[in-house]
């Protein structure tokens, strides 16, 4: 695992639990909106290993519910797994952020029901996902993440990134009308972002609009 950081406390991660929240170095895309642009690439100073991680839960046992763990992206990480049953048998309930794009990975952890909350991040619309995430990208690996959510059990949230420059509201229609559950539509913030040559201005579009015209019985959309 390579971790660079870790958040002891946080109300706001994890819907209804106060959680730890572990950061893990590195992702498979580039999207232009990325907040977090350090963790993109795999090297960077001052990791923190899985162990000081598990040790300093050890000291939580009776004060946080439950962990995050956020990225970059974690599903790259090789020990991921073995982390996730070192936390769970801590007690946490575990939530992963993930992008989807290791669908065979997301597929161990919920078959060992290792987690317990999964938020997909949900970028574009399947046939310009490339062009909004800056690279090659398989986007059947994230449709089958997601079968995997809307089809189990597991409680989840999908989220998308919304930046006037680079989503529509035609491509708003077009992701919440083709998935199911819980959908977040993120206001993008053009400070310390990835590509702020691209991003330059705050989202203007009338999300709340777009998420009342859009959410069903089967589909409730929310802004953030």
């Amino acid at each position: 695992m390579r971790i660079s950081n870790l958040r002891k406390s946080s109300f706001i991660d994890y819907p209804g639990l106060l959680s730890a929240v572990v950061f893990t170095q590195g992702c498979n895309l580039r999207c232009c909106y990325c907040h977090n642009p350090h963790l993109i690439g795999k090297h960077v100073d001052g990791l923190i290993t899985a162990d000081e991680v598990l040790s300093f839960l050890q000291t939580r046992r009776q004060k946080l519910q439950g962990v995050v763990i956020t990225g970059g992206e974690p599903s790259l990480q090789q020990g991921l797994v073995a982390f996730v049953q070192a936390v769970k048998e801590l007690g946490f309930k575990v939530k992963l952020d993930t992008n989807g794009t290791k669908s065979d990975v997301i597929q161990t952890l919920l078959a060992q029901d290792l987690l317990d909350y999964v938020a997909l991040d949900i970028k574009a619309p399947w046939q310009r996902y490339e062009q909004i995430v800056g690279t090659a990208c398989d986007t059947k690996s994230i449709q089958r993440t997601l079968s995997l959510l809307e089809d189990g059990t597991v409680p989840y949230e999908l989220r998308t990134t919304v930046a006037d420059d680079v989503l529509s509201a035609e491509d708003i229609k077009d992701m919440c009308t083709s998935t199911k559950g819980k959908h977040y539509l993120q206001r993008c913030r053009p400070d310390n972002v990835l590509r702020p040559d691209i991003v330059q201005k705050k989202t203007e579009l009338p999300l709340e609009q777009l998420a009342q015209e859009y959410s069903t019985k089967q589909k409730i959309i929310c802004v953030r």
